[in-house]
């Protein structure tokens, strides 16, 4: 149903996938809903917008063991450097909102660095 509902044209990206190690119940069934939303990603060549909390070692892992060909982009990315720098060495896209560390910029290439469009629009990155 859901790569069905996610073909349609209209549809830019599958997500908002998430890994959440605060909410949204076992982890463990959380890592495989994940997994099928990036199958889906992988069949429809549509990147992944991720949501992820408290879990990205999970997420680096999984990245590590899925091999995927589209983009990975974090969505709401408030960690610190040095975690954007793995995410980036990992092929991950970074995607920030209104609070974040100002430090990330530096450390993520233009090209996958992200504003998030549902903030103050005059979010300078």
């Amino acid at each position: 149903m859901l790569a069905e509902q996610a073909s349609d044209p209209r549809v830019d990206a599958i997500g908002e996938a998430g890994l959440d190690a605060l909410r949204g119940g076992d982890i463990l069934y959380q890592e495989e809903t994940f997994k099928k939303q990036v199958e889906i990603s992988e069949q429809l060549g549509k990147p992944m917008i991720i949501h992820c909390v408290r879990a990205f070692d999970r997420l680096l892992r999984l990245r590590k063991e899925l091999r995927p060909s589209q983009l990975w982009i974090v969505h709401g990315f408030r960690g610190k450097p040095e975690l954007a720098r793995q995410l980036v060495d990992a092929g991950c896209a970074i995607s920030l909102g209104k609070k974040f560390n100002p430090d990330v910029r530096a450390i993520v290439p233009p090209q996958l660095l992200f504003r998030e469009s549902d903030n103050d629009s005059t979010l300078s990155l």
